[in-house]
């Protein structure tokens, strides 16, 4: 496949999907591409891996959720996005920002 087109195709399919699927094999099955070879059609286009750009999806529309959405409490903005259970999440997002999301949203 066009490289263009898988990273693109990727791009459509993270943003549906982000909030259920995770997992690079997902999306590599989509592109009919093994993860492996996925990944580095990927990273070849945008210099980044599939994991990468999940990973991206996932904590921009958390600091959005948490910033925009002071009505929402830590639990849903969990829910929102797919995690098993809030701690899951603090956790998943402390890795990723270094923050804790309440903190994060304290902070901003």
């Amino acid at each position: 496949p066009n490289l263009k087109y898988v990273s693109t195709q990727f791009q459509n399919n993270l943003t549906q999907h982000y909030r259920d699927r995770s997992d690079v094999g997902f999306y590599a099955e989509k592109a009919c591409l093994t993860p492996k070879h996925f990944s580095t059609v990927i990273r070849q286009e945008t210099g980044h891996t599939a994991a990468w750009w999940i990973h991206s999806h996932v904590v921009a529309e958390a600091k959005a959720l948490l910033q925009l959405r002071r009505d929402l409490n830590i639990q849903t903005v969990a829910d929102m996005l797919g995690f098993a259970d809030q701690a899951t999440f603090s956790r998943y997002f402390h890795r990723e920002t270094g923050f804790y999301p309440s903190e994060f949203r304290e902070g901003n």
